[in-house]
Formats: C-alpha cells, structure tokens, sequence
C-alpha cells in the first residue's frame, strides 16, 4: 500500500514521491521491467517539452528548438530516461521550479498581480514536489534563491516599495516550501546524518 511504501522509503535513503508515482503506474499498466520504465521515458519526453516551451519563452523559438534537440540527443536523458529511477523526475521539476523563478523575475517588472502569484506558485509547487522526488534540488532551490535575491536587492535602487512587496512574496514562497515539505523534513535529515547505507563509495585507486 501507499502507507507501507512510504514507511518503507522513510528506512532508506531517498525520498518517496518517484516510488509513489511508479507503486500506481505499475497498477495500471504492469510490473514488467519494460512497462515500469516507461514512467521514466514519459517523463523524459515531458522535459523535452518543457525545455522547449521555457526555452522559447526566454530566448525565442529557435533557442528552445535547439535546446530541445540536445535534450533528446543528450547521454545522460537517454540513459535516465531508460531509469526506473526519479532522476528524470527531478530535472523536470527542476526545470518547472528554475521556470518559476524567472518569471517571477519578468513578472516583477511588468505584469500584473495574478501573474506574478502564479510564478511563485509554480516555483513553491514545483520546488516542493521535486524535494520530495530527489534531495539533490535543494542545491538547485540554494541557486535560485540566491540568483533571485540578487535581483530584488538590485530593484531596491529604483523602486523600493515594489522591491519590498516582491521580497515578501518572495520570502514567503521559501516559507511556502518548507511548510509543504515539513512532514518529510524531520526523515531528510535523520537520513543525511544517519543514512541506514554508507552515502559515500571509497576513492578509486
């Protein structure tokens, strides 16, 4: 069951949210090898997509079809796109939460409110869900949070009072994420600093 799986993925050292995901696409089309990575490869394509659209957003159509060509033609999204693993899952969230950011960033300057709101909507639900698919995001969120800050401190100069808003809104999304992860949160430490399998292979020779 769902409860089972995420006790169980509570004892080990990653998060739940790709076995949860994989526990119901295994219901619904098999427990074969070859049907189960077919999570993986759909969620691939989904990133191929989405490179294209958010490539195309920032730096037209000709920037996100080549950005789209080297995703399909890149090792290592082959590879982990043939995974029965969630690092696919990741990028994708990743990508969403990066696409979140920026155009909180674009909206700051000149769209209106309900935009804005939903940028840092898709940044908190995006950088959230990824968390609990992969704790490596945390890194990507840390670049985000600072490339955004950087901005914001920037916008002080010429706009104060709007600068104020967008950090509050800003802050808040931070605290939006950690409320959002907070039933998980006490488990990702424990297994960080208490890991039930040796985190680190030794040197090679």
């Amino acid at each position: 069951t769902p409860v089972e799986l995420i006790h169980h993925t509570a004892g080990d050292i990653h998060p739940p949210l790709y076995y949860l995901l994989l526990h119901f696409w295994i219901r619904l089309v098999g427990a074969s090898e070859f049907a189960a990575a077919y999570l993986s490869l759909g969620v691939g394509l989904l990133l191929i997509a989405a490179i294209y659209c958010i490539g195309s957003r920032l730096c037209g159509r000709s920037v996100g079809t080549i950005a789209a060509l080297l995703a399909t033609v890149a090792p290592f999204q082959i590879w982990y796109s043939q995974e029965i693993r969630m690092y696919s899952l990741g990028a994708l969230l990743g990508l969403l939460a990066f696409w979140g950011a920026a155009s909180f960033l674009q909206e700051c300057a000149s769209a209106p409110r309900t935009l804005l709101w939903g940028a840092v909507g898709c940044y908190v639900l995006a950088g959230a869900l990824g968390l609990y698919a992969i704790y490596y995001v945390a890194f990507l969120l840390i670049a985000l949070i600072v490339w955004v800050a950087i901005h914001l401190v920037r916008s002080w100069r010429f706009d104060s009072g709007n600068a104020r808003s967008r950090t509050i809104g800003w802050l808040a999304a931070q605290c939006a994420i950690l409320v959002l992860y907070a039933p998980w949160l006490g488990i990702a430490l424990r297994q960080a600093v208490n890991p039930p399998v040796p985190p680190w292979r030794s040197a090679v020779s």
